[in-house]
């Protein structure tokens, strides 16, 4: 059995509702997701979940403690936490798979911003969403 889940932003909550579907084809609706408008933006879970086991869903925010993430202290003092870039998390439709947009996060780095496949970010931590905390982008 596979679950399929997602998650929907009203404008004032975050509401979860999916299906699982069986080996034969069947499908069991999740309670949820009922109450929707029209334009509410639709995450689904990528199937994945960060360090902390919370699931990760499509509009995700997320960090992680290995570089390029943090400064170089980091790797010798976890407590030290300047963040570098803050990733969001999406469906690329040309390759059929999770990836991560990263953002840089600080005016300590240089460059332009980076990433790469979601599942390459294993230690990452989801810390917020598009929808709820689009301060964390500017």
């Amino acid at each position: 059995m596979r679950e399929i889940k997602f998650r929907a932003w009203d404008g004032q909550s975050m509401q979860y509702g999916g299906f699982s579907i069986h080996a034969g084809g069947g499908m069991i609706p999740l309670s949820g997701l009922s109450k929707l408008e029209d334009d509410s933006p639709i995450m689904q879970w990528t199937g994945l979940t960060d360090k902390e086991g919370k699931l990760v869903f499509c509009g995700d925010l997320i960090i992680c403690q290995s570089y390029p993430f943090y400064g170089d202290a980091a790797n010798d003092n976890p407590t030290f936490k300047e963040l570098n870039y803050i990733g969001e998390v999406y469906f690329w439709d040309e390759e059929m798979s999770w990836c991560v947009d990263m953002r840089v996060a600080s005016d300590r780095v240089r460059g332009a911003a980076c990433g790469g496949g979601l599942s390459d970010y294993k230690d990452c931590e989801v810390i917020g969403n598009k929808y709820q905390d689009a301060n964390l982008l500017e």
